[in-house]
């Protein structure tokens, strides 16, 4: 399943271990959301990871999107001290 930076920065926070209540827990999100981008985007994840992605290869997917996400911030980190000089 390829997704968008922005889709693993929504998993990152938002996904747990368990494949069913990641799903609704984005369902609920986008439910109370009141803007309307950020609720479809919510909504088009939730709907995705139900049709493309099977229950058992979850709790693989979710832990490398933590790892992916852990490596990413890191590498802003580093970059900002490297240019922002702080």
């Amino acid at each position: 399943m390829k997704i968008t930076i922005e889709e693993k920065k929504i998993l990152a926070v938002f996904g747990c271990g368990n494949y069913q209540n990641t799903i609704k827990r984005l369902c609920m999100i986008a439910a109370l959301t009141p803007d309307a981008a950020a609720k479809a985007l919510f909504y088009q994840l939730a709907l995705r990871l139900s049709e493309e992605l099977a229950e058992k290869d979850y709790c693989v997917f979710i832990n490398g999107i933590h790892k992916e996400m852990e490596m990413y911030d890191f590498a802003v980190w580093v970059l900002k001290r490297l240019f922002m000089g702080g």
